[in-house]
């Protein structure tokens, strides 16, 4: 297929579903493809689409780079120019700055080059590889108002360029084709299934990948290595290992499952299918690619029993993350994930109540006295089809989401790597952490972090134990005694048959305990 009707069509479909009432933004972008790995002398080229779907023409737009703080990296950029509708470059284009009427999408190719220095420079941290993930920046003038307007970012809009300054890494672009040809998997109603192609060439050094998938949407995903003609080589996996070599091209035919045989809204920004393939190597990061597409499913509404579980606003890497727990308890978390690790920050819990409104829900929540009694709680209206817009505490943002994962296990149990640290400062599942185990009854014993410092320095952890539906008591710790225990789990394993982080809080009348819990079988 060619990219740039790919990345025109996904573009389309994000553009109509943002332009209805629920939409968030009226100026929207799209990468194809979505992430790319090179030598950091190489310059890397992607393909871009910006479209306005708002209601008011657009002028004086510009592509540039996105400066973030002075220890953030961004690479230079060697050209952007327009394209026209059959492919070819327009001559006099280069960094020129265009207009957006009413509907309009335009597309360009963009080349990047990340530089030898950001990886010698020690503000960096960035070690050989350096992320050069969503660096540009794209604004306009709108037209009515005169103010300045820069397009929203969403799972659509990502991008990440990995630059390797100790090797030249394998560098995948790949591709995903959809029945319709629209960048659109749609799932039947009446099978349940929905089907997708995608073709990769390496055009970098030879290398073993790991091919994976993640999506929005409660679905079961399964790929094989296919011919051109999409007829399976090798049975269907949930992961796959291949080998390319330089200049060599592999297919794979995808299958995705509706398993919980609910609606997936169609929301090109929320609701996603990603393909991911990792370098599988012995260093200590290997290079990443990664393609897209849409993911709907018309198939029943949602049914007020079926609001719990796992609501997303984004994949791969989500900006917020809302558990709707079965005793209408509620958590929203900041996620990010990446080749196996979880990073996590906490952002509010409370508790909620539905009602039905219109053919759709309303969910308030009111937030836990441990985030001040005039601090707003959750608001969240979803449509009949499933799409979730919701807001949470003072933030101004509204999040468009959808349900990801309605199976959590009943319970929480296993070690887990366990650490107390300040609300919302996030932390990963470092090894050198303390452990607690949790069994299937509800108890709860071990160790954690209370001061990072203490412990890195002098070895200083707290112990715990007792009941999580209960009162546990801590040891060894600044305050230690009776505490109450609230365990909300955070994410599941790939198959759901197991918890893999949890948020733990524990309070008293004296102190509150934010304990993030990694489990053991995470990669280190």
């Amino acid at each position: 297929m060619n990219l740039r009707v790919l990345v025109a069509t996904m573009l389309s479909a994000a553009a109509a579903s943002l332009s209805s009432a629920w939409g968030q933004a009226a100026h929207v972008h799209s990468f194809l493809p979505s992430a790319r790995s090179t030598g950091i002398d190489s310059p890397v080229t992607f393909f871009l689409a910006v479209a306005n779907s708002g209601d008011s023409a657009l002028s004086g737009c510009s592509i540039a780079p996105e400066r973030f703080a002075s220890t953030i990296p961004t690479p230079a950029f060697l050209d952007v120019i327009e394209r026209d509708a059959s492919g070819a470059l327009i001559d006099g284009t280069r960094f020129q700055p265009f207009t957006l009427d009413v509907g309009q999408t335009r597309h360009f190719l963009v080349s990047l080059q990340g530089s030898r220095g950001d990886a010698d420079n020690p503000f960096f941290q960035t070690s050989d590889v350096v992320s050069y993930n969503d660096r540009v920046r794209i604004v306009c003038t709108d037209a009515a108002s005169s103010s300045i307007v820069e397009t929203t970012r969403n799972a659509a809009s990502r991008m990440t360029y990995l630059g390797f300054a100790d090797r030249e890494p394998p560098d995948l672009i790949s591709i995903m084709a959809t029945p319709s040809g629209d960048g659109v998997i749609r799932i039947d109603p009446a099978t349940g299934r929905g089907v997708a192609s995608v073709a990769a060439v390496n055009i970098g050094a030879p290398a073993d990948f790991e091919l994976t998938a993640d999506s929005i949407g409660e679905v079961g995903i399964r790929a094989c290595r296919s011919d051109a003609s999409g007829l399976c080589l090798e049975p269907r996996s949930d992961v796959l290992i291949f080998h390319l070599d330089r200049d060599e091209t592999a297919y794979f035919s995808i299958v995705v499952d509706d398993r919980a045989g609910s609606r997936i809204p169609f929301a090109p920004d929320v609701a996603r299918l990603n393909i991911n393939f990792q370098e599988v190597t012995e260093v200590d990061r290997g290079a990443f690619a990664a393609t897209s597409a849409a993911l709907v499913d018309s198939g029943p509404a949602l049914s007020a029993s079926q609001l719990t579980g796992q609501w997303r606003s984004g994949n791969r890497i989500s900006d917020r993350s809302l558990i709707l727990l079965s005793d209408n308890r509620y958590a929203v978390f900041g996620i990010a994930t990446d080749a196996g690790s979880i990073s996590t920050s906490l952002v509010q819990t409370g508790t909620y109540r539905v009602v039905s409104e219109g053919s759709g829900f309303r969910i308030t929540g009111t937030a836990d006295a441990a985030f001040g009694v005039a601090t707003p709680g959750l608001d969240a209206t979803v449509r009949a089809d499933g799409l979730m817009r919701f807001t949470v505490g003072t933030a101004v943002n509204v999040y468009r989401a959808a349900l990801t994962d309605s199976d959590f296990p009943a319970t929480v149990s296993g070690e887990f790597r366990a650490s107390s640290i300040r609300q919302n400062s996030g932390t990963g599942g470092d090894p050198a952490l303390p452990t607690l185990t949790l069994s299937p009854d509800g108890t709860v014993t071990g160790r954690f972090v209370e001061d990072r410092r203490l412990y890195e320095d002098f070895g200083v952890s707290c112990g715990i134990s007792g009941s999580l539906s209960g009162t546990v008591e801590l040891t060894q710790c600044n305050n230690p005694g009776t505490h109450r225990a609230f365990l909300y789990p955070i994410e599941d394993s790939r198959d759901s048959s197991k918890i893999v982080a949890a948020y733990l809080r524990l309070e008293s009348a004296r102190s509150t305990h934010h304990i993030y819990l990694f489990s053991t079988d995470l990669p280190e």
